[in-house]
């Protein structure tokens, strides 16, 4: 299985979506705060391997 988690990266919240496969089985929203980052992490360790992780170039980080 392969899976993907794409982040676009806004002022204060991301917009997460979690693909498996090409299909997008979740997407929600996180705040840039700790609660935000831990529900993030929650997601990214549920896998047996670390999926790949893609969010758009745009601004300081490109």
């Amino acid at each position: 299985m392969h899976y993907v988690i794409g982040i676009d990266v806004s002022k204060a919240t991301s917009q997460v979506a979690v693909a498996v496969d090409g299909k997008v089985t979740q997407h929600f929203k996180i705040a840039h705060d700790v609660l935000g980052f831990n529900q993030l992490n929650t997601i990214i360790m549920q896998f047996n391997e670390f999926p790949d992780i893609v969010f758009e170039a745009t601004g300081i980080y490109s």
